[in-house]
C-alpha cells in the first residue's frame, strides 16, 4: 500500500477523531484530563519503526496487540518504551503508587488502557469508512521491538504507524500505534479511502472543476486560569472540530463545558 499526501491526509482526519474519543475517556478513567496530541500519520517500514524506537532507547517495549477482522483484517498494535508504560500506568492508577508495586496490575492497566485507544481508532475507520470490524481481547506483550512488530514479515514491508504524544498533568509520554495489514487488506482500505474522499466531492454545474468545498469549525474560548495552557485550549478547540466533522458537512461547533460539546444554533 502506497498513499498520496490526500490519503494520508484523510485518515490523519479519521484517526485524529478516534483519539479524541479515547481522550476523553482516558481522562474519565484516570480523573484528570489527559491530552493526546493530533497523530502523525506515516507509511513506515517495520524497519523504520523499530530504528525510531531504538534511537529513543527502547529496544524493549511493552505492547498492546488486539486483531480486528473483517473486509479489512489488521493487527493493531500500541507499543511504549518499557519504562514509559510504566509510568503511563503509575499516573491512571495514582501517583503515590511507585513504580515497584506495580507489576500485578500492570498489564491489566494497559490492556484497558489499549482497549481504549485501540478500540476508539478503529471504531473511528469503521462509521467513516463504513466498515465492519469485529475485535479480538487485547493482550500485552513485553519484549524486544523487533521480536514484537516483525512477526515473520519482512523488515521493509510498509505499515500504517501513529505517533501519538500523552500529555497528564504537564507529563508527557510517547507511544506508537501501528496497524499491520496483509496485501488484500490493504488494496481494500485503499478503495475505502477513495470512497471517502470522493464523497466530500462536489460538482457545480456552472464549473467542470471537482472541487472539495465542504467547511467544518470548531470553537473553544476560555477565560484564562492558573492551570489552562495554549495546549489546553488548541486540544479542546480539536475535539470540537473533528465532533463537527463527525456529524455532516459545513458544521459549526463550540467546546461548550470541559467534556459536553454542543452544536451552535
Amino acid at each position: 500500500m502506497k498513499l498520496n499526501a490526500l490519503e494520508l491526509d484523510a485518515l490523519t482526519e479519521i484517526f485524529n477523531h478516534g483519539v479524541g474519543q479515547a481522550a476523553l475517556a482516558l481522562t474519565e478513567l484516570a480523573g484528570e484530563e489527559v491530552l493526546l496530541s493530533v497523530p502523525k500519520v506515516e507509511e513506515l517500514s517495520k524497519r523504520a519503526i523499530t530504528e525510531k524506537l531504538n534511537a529513543h532507547g527502547a529496544n524493549r517495549t511493552c505492547a498492546v496487540r488486539q486483531g480486528f477482522t473483517g473486509v479489512v483484517n489488521t493487527e493493531a498494535l500500541l507499543m511504549f518504551p518499557v519504562d514509559q508504560s510504566l509510568r503511563l500506568v503509575q499516573i491512571m492508577v495514582g501517583n503515590d503508587l511507585p513504580l515497584a508495586q506495580l507489576s500485578e496490575m500492570e498489564q491489566e492497566s494497559l490492556a484497558e488502557i489499549g482497549n481504549i485507544l485501540l478500540n476508539s481508532v478503529v471504531s473511528s475507520v469503521a462509521d467513516m469508512l463504513q466498515i465492519k470490524f469485529e475485535g479480538s481481547l487485547p493482550h500485552v506483550e513485553l519484549g524486544q521491538v523487533a521480536d514484537v512488530l516483525h512477526g515473520g514479515s519482512g523488515l521493509d514491508d510498509l505499515i500504517l504507524s501513529l505517533q501519538i504524544n500523552f500529555e497528564i498533568s504537564t507529563r508527557q509520554i510517547q507511544g506508537y500505534l501501528v496497524f499491520l495489514l496483509d496485501v488484500a487488506s490493504s488494496d481494500m482500505l485503499e478503495k475505502k479511502i477513495a470512497a471517502f474522499i470522493e464523497s466530500f466531492i462536489r460538482v457545480h454545474a456552472d464549473n467542470p472543476e471537482r472541487l472539495i468545498v465542504t467547511l467544518s469549525s470548531g470553537v473553544y474560548a476560555m477565560r484564562p486560569a492558573a492551570a489552562d495552557t495554549p495546549a489546553l485550549l488548541i486540544q479542546r478547540a480539536d475535539q470540537a472540530l473533528y465532533a463537527a466533522k463527525n456529524e455532516g458537512r459545513d458544521r459549526v461547533y463550540c467546546f461548550a463545558t470541559e467534556r459536553q460539546i454542543v452544536a451552535e444554533a
